[in-house]
């Protein structure tokens, strides 16, 4: 008998097999949005000619982002859908393949997927599949200024205008004039004459973020490592639905969806993450044997200065690494990476519960968690607004679903934590006393080297030049154990992995208390949002742990 999802998942591999490695499996390259805000009256005629101008605009807008090279563009209108100007351009993108609306609305004790089945804004796109159309919830009090968001929001603003002195057309000013203030590009379609369309490109779209997406989408991953460790991650998955008999029809589809995604993101966090802490390890240790050539000139051959070369080359390479490390941006990558796997994982367990996500917004006590349009950001959101949606009865609680959240999600992330910050203060331990036995051989072969020197009354030899060498070599390998130390900051991290595990024991003893939907769903969001933060708090921390040419 065939598990669930088995068609699908062998359907990825055996695409990501057709090479050794291979920028993903197909279907697993995240679209750039480009988020289109619109502005216009309320009451606006789908003339032919406006219709055309509308085409006009939209092709100009997918002329303003970069040439991607494994990215596929994606339109998104930003919209309350309550003009009929929006209807009217909502209409228009729509018809493009791939397109999504994002209808904005006030936060209400309902569900998205019910606001969307009751809305009575899209009962007149009768033609969009429910995966066309997404929610953003935004507080009340914002939502009193929502012309204001949709400008801070979009990457374009396209205005309906004319030249018409009335209180809406006012209105509409301020809203262009804002947007102008803010560098947004604007896209004018002037209904008064002729329809005529304007390009201002303010600060343009953000051509950074644009790459960086497409940057992570041509990343190459190893085709049986992908699937390794996918078939591992639905053998978890199974194994706990099993053991808490959640029915597999919900699962088997958010996994589909969630699952390769969350793989491939993990997989090139990892890499990445390798790469910066092995190359940082590296330039300090050559750091160490620079001091140790230059050392052993010095007092074994000092009348062959040539053999300074190799301390010369040591030092090269040190350059060298440290460079590429910058050029490449291992560092960056393996952060950003590590952000849409967390991200990814905790989306999969919020997508069976039915629940929204903590948007993803720079803390303004954390201004330096990332940019205030991160591409990070910006994928994540790509993959969340696509994803499978499913009714469920909020009045009752089902206790499968509680005991597979709690074991799935909660009890992993606690065995994950614990394991972190055990290994951790043993790294931390087994390096102190590294540095400690450096110090302490460092006394004892200075006064070996002195002594040595006293009682055979002469200045070199074996023995006396030996211990010179290890009492200059040694203290340059504590210092070398020092700063490896000190950039992956294992103490720090040992302790943060400490908290969060205690954090988590509490939450799964008020999970397993939840009498109802309400409740297990408050307890769910407040897990995903403590889990989104630590990860802010932690990019912050690690994001100054970089390698320094030593000096």
């Amino acid at each position: 008998m065939r598990n669930f999802s088995d068609s699908v998942i062998e359907t990825e591999m055996k695409s990501a097999l057709r090479s050794e490695t291979s920028p993903g499996p197909t279907g697993l390259t995240i679209p750039s949005r480009i988020i289109i805000g619109i502005a216009g009256p309320q009451k606006l005629e789908p003339k032919p000619v406006l219709i055309e101008a509308i085409h006009t605009a939209i092709e100009k807008i997918k002329q303003m982002a970069p040439s991607l090279q494994s990215t596929q563009l994606m339109l998104c209108i930003l919209s309350t859908l309550t003009k009929n100007s929006d209807f009217i351009v909502a209409k228009e993108i729509l018809k493009i393949p791939g397109s999504m609306l994002e209808l904005i609305v006030p936060l209400k004790e309902e569900s998205p997927t019910e606001y969307l089945e009751r809305s009575a804004s899209l009962k007149q796109f009768q033609d969009i599949s429910p995966e066309a159309a997404s929610v953003r919830e935004i507080p009340a009090k914002t939502y009193e200024f929502v012309e204001s968001y949709v400008v801070d929001e979009c990457d374009v603003l396209l205005a309906f205008w004319d030249d018409k002195s009335t209180d809406e057309q006012r209105g509409l000013g301020e809203v262009i004039d804002y947007a102008r203030r803010n560098g947004c590009p604007l896209i004018l379609i002037n209904t008064g004459d002729q329809e005529q369309v304007t390009v201002e490109l303010g600060h343009g779209l953000n051509a950074r973020m644009f790459h960086d997406i497409d940057e992570y989408n041509s990343q190459r991953i190893n085709a049986k490592k992908f699937r390794k460790a996918l078939l591992s991650q639905r053998s978890f998955f199974v194994s706990q639905a099993e053991r808490t008999r959640l029915p597999l029809d919900k699962l088997s589809v958010t996994l589909e969806y969630f699952l390769p995604q969350l793989v491939r993101a993990d997989i090139l966090a990892l890499r990445f993450q390798r790469l910066h802490h092995g190359t940082g390890s590296l330039i300090y240790i050559l750091a160490a044997l620079a001091i140790f050539v230059a050392a052993f000139q010095s007092l074994f051959i000092p009348d062959r200065p040539l053999i300074l070369i190799f301390e010369l080359v040591l030092l090269l390479i040190v350059l060298a690494i440290f460079l590429l490390g910058q050029r490449q941006r291992w560092h960056n990558k393996w952060l950003d990476y590590r952000f849409l796997a967390e991200r990814l994982r905790s989306a999969l367990f919020m997508a069976l519960v039915n629940a929204g996500m903590t948007p993803s917004r720079r803390p303004r006590q954390l201004p330096l968690a990332f940019p205030a349009k991160a591409w990070m950001v910006a994928a994540f959101s790509t993959v969340w607004i696509q994803r499978p949606r499913f009714k469920i009865d909020d009045s009752v609680l089902s206790w499968e679903l509680r005991d597979f959240i709690v074991r799935a999600w909660i009890d992993d992330q606690i065995l994950y934590h614990k394991g972190i910050s055990s290994r951790y203060y043993r790294r931390h331990q087994y390096m102190v006393l590294a540095s400690f036995a450096s110090f302490a051989l460092t006394i004892i072969f200075v006064l070996l080297y002195v002594v040595l020197r006293e009682l055979s009354g002469v200045s070199h030899g074996t023995f006396i030049n030996a211990s010179g060498l290890m009492a200059s070599f040694l203290p340059a390998v504590a210092a070398s154990i020092t700063a490896i130390r000190t950039h992956r900051d294992y103490l720090r991290n040992s302790r943060l992995s400490a908290g969060m595990a205690r954090y988590l024991e509490e939450m799964k003893v008020q999970t397993e208390k939840a009498k109802d939907h309400e409740d297990f769903l408050g307890l769910a969001k407040e897990i995903e949002e403590t889990m989104q933060r630590e990860n802010q708090d932690w990019r912050v921390e690690i994001r100054f742990h970089k390698p320094a040419v030593p000096g």
